[in-house]
């Protein structure tokens, strides 16, 4: 065994040695420094070397290097990569943990319904959250001495169940490592993108059993359309919508639907949508009321209500990591990427939204 192959073989055992105990940067820093001791080379002593002078075996043990000794002192820019501070000891992550909550932050930017809902942190996987299903009611009485009529909030439960969401990518390490400037930080992106699309597809359509509650399952006020959507049916639903929802309201149509309304007109011969201006941050409106557009909604079917009555059970914020030593990952030269999302969503009062029907047209 040459003596490169010893220091690995000794970087490799002192690796394992510290996922089994987790033991604390503090530790790690003191075990270092008694390597530096024992005459252990790191890598940032070493010369440089040319990007074509690099092997597997070389880019194996700058890794474990990397792994004692910390991220800065790994040479070779994959493994400089591959290890984020904090997490050193234990493979870390393949991106940067602020880019990573950089592209997580922009997930309500992505999203067409998420934004408006009610976000509910919970510390449970199932639970329940109360609800106000009746407000209270004013009475009038000019008797004297006369008892006052009772009248109470009548209050209900929405119950949760938290799921998870989650998806995993193998990529081959060659990928990564020939994909410069980042293929990881494309995976990663897209990820995000795929996260923020899911959200709004369950607040729209989720079943309500093995995911959240969608509009679509929920109970709510319904107006059958039966054909073409016209400005009498939209009025119709617009008023079957208690006013104290309309404030809040918006509509949650398809992009079937959408179309339908774009050129309606009313009585005046006025158009009803307006298209707004996307980059000035103006959303289109139909009737006044800001629209959301989500695709998977069915092609016959359009919402108008209020989307902060919808309750998002926040269990585990999305999380997205990379690793190339876990599972088989390491064996097979991989490099995996995964998410996870746990929560559940639920309408927490359905006279907050009406639904028209039986569109064709």
């Amino acid at each position: 065994m040459t003596p490169d192959e010893m220091q690995m073989k000794i970087a490799e055992m002192l690796e394992g040695k510290l996922k089994e105990l987790d033991l604390s940067n503090a530790v790690s820093s003191i075990l270092a420094k008694r390597l530096d001791e024992m005459g252990i080379k790191r890598p940032g002593d070493l010369p440089p070397v040319d990007e074509k002078d690099w092997n597997m075996s070389r880019k194996a043990e700058d890794f474990f290097r990397g792994v004692v000794f910390g991220r800065r002192t790994c040479v070779h820019p994959t493994n400089v990569k591959a290890l984020s501070e904090g997490t050193d000891s234990a493979g870390g992550y393949l991106v940067p943990t602020e880019y990573i909550a950089e592209l997580v932050k922009r997930l309500p930017e992505l999203s067409e319904l998420y934004p408006y809902v009610r976000n509910i942190p919970v510390k449970s996987n199932a639970g329940t959250m109360p609800a106000l299903l009746t407000d209270i009611e004013m009475s009038w009485d000019e008797a004297e001495n006369a008892a006052l009529d009772e009248t109470d909030p009548v209050f209900t439960q929405v119950s949760y169940s938290i799921h998870r969401c989650n998806a995993l990518s193998k990529m081959s390490a060659e990928l990564v490592e020939d994909a410069d400037p980042g293929m990881i930080g494309v995976i990663t992106e897209l990820f995000t993108e795929a996260v923020a699309a899911e959200r709004d597809k369950m607040i729209a359509i989720g079943n309500g059993s093995t995911q959240p509650q969608g509009l679509a399952s929920a109970t709510v006020s319904v107006v059958s359309v039966s054909g073409s959507i016209t400005f009498a049916k939209l009025r119709e639903i617009e008023f079957l919508l208690k006013k104290k929802y309309r404030k809040g309201a918006r509509w949650v149509v398809g992009n079937t639907a959408l179309r339908y309304v774009m050129s309606l007109k009313d009585d005046n011969g006025r158009p009803l949508f307006n298209g707004g201006n996307i980059d000035a941050g103006v959303q289109p409106t139909l009737l006044g009321y800001p629209i959301s557009q989500q695709d998977d909604l069915a092609s016959t079917e359009m919402y108008l209500g209020d989307l902060k009555r919808y309750l998002w059970f926040d269990r585990r914020k999305v999380t997205i990591g990379q690793t190339d030593v876990g599972g088989d990952a390491f064996a097979y030269n991989q490099v995996w990427t995964k998410l996870i999302e746990r929560c559940d969503g639920k309408l927490a009062l359905g006279e907050a939204f009406v639904k028209g029907v039986a569109i064709t047209g």
